[in-house]
């Protein structure tokens, strides 16, 4: 585990469920990596029950000190909400715990080491952050539940517009499903009219005259994940709001009709409006919802590649280089680095692949940390070393060598390790030397930027090279 991970977010009718269904799918993501733990003020009955499923730990607290008593500098504080200002922030630094906010409004200053904003089109520009702050904007970093961005990469897509589902998130304070309801009745042609309703609705009543009188009404009431999924894909045409759920709906290739209904849903609305990724009901009127619903035939959308289901990697990748720090290695490091290059596949996928013999490594890095040819950082996550990156200018350019901890293997680190050094050859060509079969190292010099440049065979073995000049 690389930590804790607590997350400070609340859910209610008035509050609206999305930042609590947007903190579950950030659980989701980071669980296997980090021990997630939510603080909540309000959470429904259903939502504390869906979070104890999951095991993710659970702590009710009456006022916002009891939250900050839990924190120390290893753990990462996340907050989904809008009243968690600078100040509070600081609060939360003053414990020596990291910040990460989900922001989607972008109104007052941040303390945060890192801004979350899954809406399309925007920029640090919109932002007044602080010089260490780090961004995650667009919808490559999709703040999703598990099985839609599993489903994200299938693009599934249907046509025949004879099924509709009516969904307005966990609370739907104004009764909107009623609006969109009637609407949809006005047409004939729909055979199937699921109408979901999350935790915080307190319309059940108002909906039972609609069902007694149209047996294609199937209402459904908190659903799961799997069961929202499931409809949405059963679903021809999809009525959601601009907010997270329509995220949810563009991972199934439905026809989606969206609006918007708050303030907060702007930004994603009038993005996602003009990528023609639905068919604009506006704020939600009945006769807008009608006007939407004409234009189905008639109407293209773009909305099968916006989410790409891939941004758990990027999300971890930011949480990790949150906590990460690199130094330069000392003679005190001389185990650690003689252990590590003699690490099996350190080894096998070196030139010389001889286990390296001690008195002849600690000359070896005597004589690299008192050379001003060479460079050696390591990388330390939490003040506990990850892994080392080693620079050594041959007076043409300059050739980089690099090795991750056997236990941080997998979760991106050679590439943060290479981030996180290589600004220091500024107007230098920086070379790379990897193993033809060695895919991972590979990946990671390309993802760096860096271009094949070339192969040498040594020892019988096939060396791809790899170059980026600064």
């Amino acid at each position: 585990m690389m930590g804790k991970l607590y997350i400070r977010a609340d859910g209610s009718m008035d509050i609206g469920m999305g930042h609590l269904i947007r903190c579950i799918a950030l659980a989701q993501i980071v669980s296997n990596d980090f021990t997630v733990h939510f603080v909540c003020k309000e959470i429904p009955p259903q939502t504390k029950a869906e979070l104890i499923a999951n095991e993710f730990e659970l702590t009710l607290i009456d006022e916002e000190d009891n939250f900050f008593a839990l924190l120390n500098k290893k753990d990462i504080a996340v907050l989904d909400g809008y009243h968690y200002d600078f100040a509070y922030q600081q609060k939360i630094k003053a414990t020596g715990a990291s910040v990460a906010c989900i922001d989607d409004i972008h109104d007052k200053p941040f303390a945060a080491d890192l801004i979350i904003n899954h809406a399309p089109g925007i920029s640090e520009n919109y932002y007044v952050a602080q010089p260490y702050t780090k961004f995650l904007l667009g919808t490559e970093y999709a703040l999703l539940r598990t099985s839609f961005l599993n489903q994200a990469k299938k693009k599934m897509q249907s046509f025949k517009n004879e099924s509709v589902l009516i969904c307005f998130g966990g609370a739907d304070g104004k009764n909107l499903t009623a609006t969109a309801l009637e609407a949809v009745l006005a047409f004939d042609k729909f055979k199937k009219i699921n109408v979901i309703t999350g935790p915080a609705y307190h319309f059940l009543e108002s909906l039972q005259h609609f069902m007694q009188s149209n047996r294609a009404i199937v209402h459904y009431h908190a659903v799961s994940e799997q069961q929202m999924l499931e409809l949405m894909i059963a679903s021809d045409v999809v009525i959601v709001p601009a907010s997270g759920i329509l995220y949810e709906a563009l991972c199934t290739g439905s026809i989606i009709i969206s609006g918007t209904y708050v303030n907060n849903q702007q930004f994603i609305y009038k993005a996602l409006k003009k990528a023609g990724a639905f068919i604009s009901a506006g704020n939600f009127s009945k006769e807008e919802i009608i006007d939407a619903l004409n234009k189905l035939d008639t109407t293209t959308l773009n909305n099968t590649s916006i989410i790409d289901g891939l941004s758990p990697k990027r999300i971890l990748s930011a949480l990790y280089d949150v906590k990460l720090t690199v130094r330069n290695a000392t003679g005190n490091d001389s185990r650690l680095l003689f252990n590590w290059a003699n690490d099996v596949d350190v080894r096998n996928n070196a030139i010389n692949k001889k286990a390296i013999e001690w008195n002849g490594h600690v000359k070896w890095l005597a004589a690299k940390l008192e050379s001003e040819q060479t460079k050696i950082f390591i990388l330390e996550y939490n003040n506990e070393p990850v892994g080392q990156v080693r620079y050594d200018y041959n007076g043409t350019d300059c050739l980089i060598d690099y090795s991750i901890d056997m236990k941080y293997r997998g979760k991106g680190f050679g590439k943060l390790a290479i981030e996180k050094t290589i600004h220091h050859f500024t107007g230098t060509e920086i070379t790379a030397m990897v193993l033809e079969n060695n895919t991972a190292s590979s990946a990671t010099f390309e993802k760096l930027n860096f271009k094949l440049a070339g192969n040498k065979e040594i020892d019988g073995q096939n060396f791809l090279i790899y170059k980026i000049l600064l």
